[in-house]
């Protein structure tokens, strides 16, 4: 009885904690305090002067369902959206609902360590093309009026662009374009992922935000910078969740822009089109 315990106790593996944490059920508890927190500063926070301040993705989530004539509750509907999501796609895969919360604490860990290399690209991107601006670090996240945010302000505002845009973006786009591609147009799986994670790259690259700048400003250089920072950082996230799914990707996006975020302030430098 005693070897069957001690089976029992390594039932999470490394091989089923890679499954596991890409299951929906523990993608959706792992993503919930990021969305209650998000949610809680819509409310506070990001609402100035009667106006919302949030990142592109979740100002055109609201837009849609705003259409749908649900007033001000469409403020928390993309927030339930994305919660729907994914306890339908977890009820389709007609598996257990048992949540073992170690896995959840080791996405945690991981979406840290997937958060260190793009930190690291953006600070040699940074450096290569942009080196009067080498203090600071291209943010994913953007919207009007940076700077006047408030510290926890640029957090939320973090981990909101990697919630929705990860939910637009890679869930959404990639799912979408591959299901067209493979199932439609009957391409081979390899070739049609290739397409989409270079579809979602540029994508995700254009949607944000490049500044004004003429030729031969310094300015252009740090344009440039943060358009290749974002091309190579969509790929490296569209790559991450076809490999490890919407909640490890989303942690290293959030984590990636919260800590761009803090350092900016630290090294009270400007920021790459932001």
């Amino acid at each position: 009885m005693r070897p069957r315990a001690t089976n029992s106790t390594q039932a999470i593996s490394h091989e089923s904690y890679l499954e596991r944490s890409k299951r929906p059920l523990e993608t959706l508890i792992f993503l919930l305090p990021f969305i209650l927190f998000y949610e809680y500063e819509l409310t506070r926070a990001l609402a100035i002067d009667g106006a919302i301040v949030t990142n592109a993705a979740h100002l055109g989530l609201l837009r849609f369902l705003s259409t749908f004539g649900w007033g001000e509750m469409a403020l928390s509907l993309p927030a339930v959206l994305l919660a729907l999501c994914l306890l339908v796609a977890h009820a389709l895969l007609r598996t257990d609902w048992k949540v073992d919360l170690s896995v959840v604490l080791r996405m945690w860990g991981e979406s840290a360590a997937l958060a260190v290399p793009v930190l690291l690209l953006a600070a040699g991107v940074n450096w290569w093309l942009a080196p009067m601006e080498s203090g600071s670090l291209p943010a994913a996240a953007s919207v009007d009026d940076w700077r006047a945010l408030s510290m926890p302000a640029r957090i939320a505002v973090s981990i909101g662009a990697g919630l929705y845009e990860e939910l637009v973006f890679r869930m959404m786009l990639i799912l979408a374009l591959h299901a067209l591609l493979k199932d439609l147009l009957v391409v081979p799986d390899r070739l049609a992922k290739a397409v989409c994670v270079v579809a979602s790259a540029c994508l995700f690259a254009i949607y944000h935000p490049m500044g004004e700048s003429s030729v031969g400003d310094p300015q252009e250089f740090a344009r440039l910078a943060r358009f290749l920072f974002l091309l190579l950082a969509g790929a490296y996230w569209a790559l991450l969740f076809l490999g490890r799914g919407l909640g490890i990707v989303a942690g290293s996006h959030m984590l990636y822009d919260v800590a761009a975020s803090i350092l900016s302030v630290q090294e009270s430098t400007a920021e790459i089109g932001s």
